[in-house]
């Protein structure tokens, strides 16, 4: 079956053992942005750690899960914590598409996005 196209800012991903939507609307990126003081280039830079990851999962998943807080986004990564890098680049991949870049690996569903501290390579 071919693939779906993804809909601009909205990746498939595993959290809390459900499948979800990560969404960054540009709503959701003005509040990332504001909830931590840093620009949408300062974050793609590769410059942030787990409270960047969870702050983004939180405003992205918070869209579709009103159920969601910070806490309970902290604790479900606390459960978890060996899929931190794959968390990392799907808050990446997500960014990245809801700002229009196209260097996004296109088979990132297994979180193969280029790491955020990576370059994508440049064509």
């Amino acid at each position: 079956m071919p693939k779906q196209p993804k809909q601009r800012g909205g990746v498939e991903i595993e959290f809390g053992g459900e499948t979800r939507t990560l969404r960054m609307s540009f709503n959701a990126i003005a509040l990332l942005e504001e909830r931590l003081g840093m620009t949408i280039p300062q974050i793609l830079g590769g410059q942030y750690g787990i409270r960047v990851v969870r702050e983004a999962l939180y405003v992205g998943l918070s869209q579709d899960d009103r159920t969601l807080n910070l806490n309970k986004v902290g604790r479900i990564m606390d459960s978890e914590p060996q899929k931190i890098t794959y968390w990392m680049n799907k808050v990446y991949e997500a960014l990245a598409l809801a700002m229009g870049i196209s260097d996004v690996a296109e088979d990132s569903d297994e979180g193969e996005a280029p790491a955020p501290d990576e370059p994508a390579d440049a064509e």
